[in-house]
């Protein structure tokens, strides 16, 4: 699903960055989808490896018993961050506190132990940890990230845009696997997050002479 998120903005990005090529990008937007649907059909009962994306989306739309339960929790969990969030007030729990499952929920803690710490939903998990004002600055970066690359994807050199493009993806990919799974406490991904927005920085500050070099490069 994260996946799919992902294609789905890049195909917008390039439909408004390059209207030349919107009967190419509606193209490969009707092939994927007819591919898409001919995989589904395939291995929507699928069990191998091969049919584990169309098991996610079915777990999303027709949860078998083992995914229901899997809801459940999720559920559950999230009732017990916003009983802390709502405790912790303004300033949030901290970090290295385990959390207070006080409402009702099945406990994992003793075959995955840092979920005591760590829940799935990491949205919610830094709420409860920095508190009010520290997600109001988590929000502040990424809508910080996502202007600026918006802004680079209308830059006129088309390996910025590109770049660009990619960054927007990744953000809204690191959110949403954020929220649904454990995305903003694995650390490979904060170290690949960190390097895209410190990239975004750095093109910011030297996009106008880059772009005035590009604009000259074509004339």
């Amino acid at each position: 699903m994260i996946l799919l998120a992902g294609f789905m903005a890049l195909a917008v990005i390039g439909w408004v960055r390059i209207p030349q090529r919107r009967r190419v990008i509606a193209a490969w937007a009707g092939g994927l989808t007819l591919a898409g649907s001919i995989y589904l059909a395939i291995f929507w009962n699928g069990t191998g490896s091969l049919a584990q994306p169309a098991r996610a989306i079915r777990s999303a739309v027709a949860p078998a018993a083992r995914d229901s339960l899997s809801d459940l929790y999720r559920t559950q969990e999230n009732a017990n961050l916003e009983f802390n969030i709502r405790r912790g007030g303004p300033f949030g729990a901290g970090f290295g506190i385990p959390i207070d499952y006080a409402l009702p929920i099945t406990d994992l803690t003793k075959t995955a132990p840092s979920l005591a710490f760590v829940p799935h939903n990491g949205i919610l998990y830094l709420w409860m940890r920095l508190g009010s004002l520290g997600i109001l600055v988590f929000w502040f970066l990424i809508g910080a990230a996502v202007i600026a690359a918006c802004k680079l994807v209308r830059s006129p050199d088309r390996e910025l845009a590109l770049f660009g493009g990619l960054a927007l993806c990744a953000v809204i990919a690191y959110v949403l696997e954020g929220y649904y799974d454990l995305g903003l406490s694995w650390f490979r991904v904060a170290v690949f997050m960190g390097c895209i927005l410190g990239a975004l920085e750095a093109i910011g500050r030297r996009q106008p002479a880059l772009d005035r070099g590009a604009g000259g490069g074509r004339t």
